[in-house]
């Protein structure tokens, strides 16, 4: 029986009794000479398998009871003894990980020789390896918050890979500190991950609300919707739920948006979806200050039949940190990844080793220990790439080029890291780092998209765009300007060139763009918070409240634009 790739799982709690989640090094003719090797073989199938093959679970068949395990017996020992399941990507490295779902050789062993002894039915104790009793909704026990899809999306029938967003309002009416979550994707069997993210613009809730159905499309979400305060916050399939560590939290703001970002399979019929988070709160604030590094490019192209494509990227870090953990996403040509560090004193240790990349198989790869990382260290990310006609999983039967793209026909290169220190001053550097790091991969990257398509409006916004974080005004002004003069709706393109004109001193020209902005896209927080600046200096106070008023509409969070209000009306305004 072939145990299926692309399947996607419910996060559920089966109680192991009697089975340790260790791996075993005891040599299996002992646990045979005391007649429990069935036992423990089955415990070992249940423990790290039962998460996907459960009644109910997108797994084509359960593994629960003896019977299901028997019968499945020869198929269960080819696919564990080639490590194909539990599926599990990385190769053990000089740090182990938190989460590793592997089976150790004595376990591996031990499955083997009782299939092949006839898989005698264990005397006693399998009852009480698992049972449906201890199944429980929320595993963490009951959440201080449940968020939940208020209408069901309809997936269509005949589709490729789906990325949707769905926007859920937190309704908090003050700061909460999350410690841990329970996503809960309601129907499984379409749910290949998801992403946890927040927004406390609302932009994306306008976002859904302007699409007129349930949910909106994209890979990559609106920018303000992000996972928050330096967390990996996402769902994969057999996660289970945990608590952060002391001293480890993240801010849920007030009257944010929680925003589920679904990576939606078709299964050939009509499904419906209706997902809902659990959430942990805390008091505490967090003692451990986190920011994430994603090692990317994506000015790149992969050469048709090319076997052997490898990317690589570094960063160096200006203050001591600790990792925590890497993620790496690639897509279908993706063939191994590695995630390294160089050590000051020009050592070289590969903390993660991913031989076989398989992208229905991403996750995050939490260490067990933190990793020290010294001022000076550097960090190293590397994906090779197969784009010839040997790659079975290439889009492409007949390989082309292939560049970067968020569909799956086309390719990433993304290796993040995440670091953590114990002193704010040491983050904000590195956030510094981290921050003009990006600025150079959206630049190369937005030329890059440019060159593929010289007519695209919004790159040469993005561009004007980076060019004015980078305070090159001359590039700037040229980007915005082509921008528009290729789509004179671009209410982005007429709010950037309206700081432009902020930025050199101009604000009759600044007020004339943010105009326009807001005419085409009332929307638009920041052109109606900048106007209210203009109005200020230009003593037209009434004018002035009644933008930050609209700036603070449309973002409750925009604290700068409450001020101004408060300030406004102690003057008599």
């Amino acid at each position: 029986m072939d145990f299926v790739k692309h399947i996607t799982v419910t996060v559920v709690t089966l109680a192991a009794l009697g089975c340790s989640s260790e791996k075993r090094e005891a040599s299996s003719t002992t646990a045979q000479s005391s007649g429990e090797s069935g036992l423990e073989a089955c415990s070992i199938i249940i423990n790290k398998c039962s998460t996907c093959h459960m009644k109910g679970g997108s797994a084509p068949f359960a593994l629960t009871t003896y019977e299901e395990i028997k019968k499945r017996g020869s198929a269960i020992a080819e696919v564990t003894s080639s490590r194909y399941m539990p599926p599990w990507l990385a190769q053990e490295t000089t740090h182990a990980f938190a989460d590793d779902k592997s089976l150790s050789k004595s376990e591996i062993q031990l499955i083997k020789e009782w299939v092949e002894s006839g898989m005698i039915k264990p005397k006693s104790g399998f009852e009480g390896l698992v049972s449906t009793n201890n199944i429980v909704e929320w595993k963490l026990g009951p959440p201080d918050l449940v968020l939940e899809m208020k209408s069901a999306y309809e997936m269509p029938v005949e589709s490729d890979d789906i990325y949707w967003h769905f926007v859920i309002p937190s309704g908090l009416k003050a700061d909460r500190y999350v410690k841990g979550f329970d996503f809960k994707p309601d129907n499984n069997r379409i749910v290949h991950h998801a992403f946890i993210k927040i927004d406390k613009t609302n932009s994306s809730r306008r976002l859904d609300e302007a699409g007129g159905g349930v949910g909106f499309d994209g890979m990559v979400s609106e920018d303000n919707a992000v996972m928050p305060d330096g967390h990996f916050t996402s769902w994969q399939q057999g996660r289970e739920p945990k608590l952060t560590e002391e001293g480890v939290s993240w801010l849920l703001p007030a009257n944010s948006d929680v925003v589920f970002q679904l990576h939606l399979k078709s299964t050939g019929k009509k499904e419906r979806i209706k997902s809902k988070i659990g959430l942990y709160f805390t008091d505490k604030k967090p003692t451990k200050y986190f920011r994430k590094i994603n090692l990317t490019r994506r000015n790149f192209r992969i050469p048709a039949n090319e076997k052997a494509f490898k990317l690589r990227e570094s960063f160096t870090l200006a203050e001591p940190a600790h990792l925590r953990a890497v993620m790496p996403h690639a897509h279908y040509l993706g063939k191994a990844i590695d995630a390294k560090i160089i050590y000051p004193d020009g050592r070289v240790e590969n903390v993660l080793h991913i031989p076989n990349w398989d992208p229905a198989w991403q996750s995050e790869y939490v260490f067990k220990d933190p990793i020290p990382l010294p001022r000076g260290a550097t960090l190293i990310g590397e994906i090779s790439y197969d784009n010839s006609k040997d790659n079975y999983r290439n889009p492409n039967p007949n390989p082309i080029e292939v560049s970067y793209g968020t569909t799956i026909k086309d390719e990433m290169f993304e290796v993040a890291f995440q670091l953590f220190t114990n002193q704010q001053t040491q983050l904000d550097k590195i956030s510094g780092q981290i921050d003009e790091y990006n600025k150079n991969v959206f630049l190369n990257a937005t030329k890059f998209q440019i060159e593929q398509d010289p007519n695209n409006a919004d790159e040469w916004c993005f561009l004007g765009q980076v060019y004015l974080s980078n305070g090159a005004y001359s590039q700037a002004y040229k980007s915005l300007k082509k921008s528009i003069d290729l789509d004179p709706d671009n209410a982005k393109s007429y709010y950037y060139l309206g700081l432009y004109y902020r930025f050199t001193e101009d604000p009759s020209r600044a007020e004339y763009n943010f105009i326009k902005a807001i005419k085409i896209d009332n929307n638009n927080a920041k052109a109606h918070g900048n106007l209210g600046f203009i109005y200020i200096e230009k003593k037209r106070y009434n004018k002035s409240k009644l933008h930050f008023q609209r700036a603070l509409e449309i973002n409750p969070h925009d604290e700068i634009a409450r001020k101004k209000i408060q300030a406004l009306e102690r003057n008599g305004f």
